[in-house]
């Protein structure tokens, strides 16, 4: 009767270790796929394989699942196969509530990963493929918890339609990336929804028409840009033109004309 309750004991100290992982005090950090830990407190039944790295700095390279506790609370548990992060990932505030959560292939994201503000509100979430960013990105208004940026990555650049949010809801920025590139129409308005600027974009340059406003809706400036080269003029408020000349690589070239709200030429300049 005794040696069946030592065993019964036995399997349940087993199973808890199965089931919650190994307890572990020290500050860490993660680099790359690896977890690094220093201030290490050693305790009984501890069976932690650490590698040197540095006078202070630990790399664990054993394989097991982890419960990492640091100094001020916060909270890893992870699961490593030869010192390699395998399998889920969750990362903990000091008050509990979920930091980072997602999941590692043989030391290589994959899938869904999100990223949660200390008070319980989420703050980005975004996917990966073989270690890659994948898939839709969001960012979120960490006050808020409203979308402020949602986009889509594939072999870890920026490819597809890009929306970008004022904390009031309204659009800010809106376009499409190719391999990680603008192309195409970009368009950004103010807070107050009223057009900021449309710009057309070639291969992540400017190539096209371009239209700059001011808050009240009115043309501030507005260009015609072909191989980094065009024409470009400048408008008042009232809609007099106030300068107009040539560009080049991002340059003013040549004689650039400044005029009064009236319409009177004020100053010429080469450049």
């Amino acid at each position: 009767m005794k040696k069946n309750y030592i065993i019964l004991t036995a399997l349940l100290f087993l199973m808890a270790v199965i089931s919650y992982g190994q307890d572990v005090y020290a500050d860490y950090r993660i680099h790359f796929n690896k977890v690094y830990i220093t201030n290490y407190v050693q305790t009984e039944n501890d069976n932690l394989k650490l590698k040197r790295v540095s006078d202070s700095t630990y790399e664990i390279s054993n394989s097991g699942n982890f419960r990492i506790h640091d100094a001020g609370g916060r909270q890893l548990d992870v699961t490593l196969k030869g010192g390699i992060i395998n399998g889920q990932y969750n990362e903990y505030y000091s008050n509990g509530n979920m930091f980072t959560t997602g999941k590692y292939d043989d030391g290589k994201k994959e899938g869904l990963w999100k990223i949660y503000t200390e008070s319980g509100l989420l703050w980005k979430s975004y996917e990966y493929k073989n270690n890659e960013l994948n898939g839709k990105y969001i960012l979120y208004y960490a006050s808020t918890g409203e979308k402020e940026t949602v986009g889509n990555y594939k072999n870890d650049k920026l490819d597809g339609a890009w929306n970008e949010y004022y904390s009031n809801g309204n659009r800010r920025k809106s376009g499409d990336y190719q391999d990680g590139k603008k192309n195409g129409i970009f368009t950004e308005w103010f807070s107050n929804g009223i057009k900021k600027s449309v710009i057309n974009y070639a291969d992540d340059e400017i190539n096209g028409k371009m239209n700059v406003y001011y808050e009240n809706g009115t043309l501030f400036y507005e260009a015609d840009i072909v191989g980094r080269e065009g024409n470009v003029k400048g408008y008042y408020q009232s809609g007099n033109v106030s300068f107009e000349g040539k560009v080049s690589d991002n340059k003013r070239r040549g004689t650039w004309n400044f005029y009064d709200n009236a319409g009177n030429l004020s100053n010429k300049v080469e450049y």
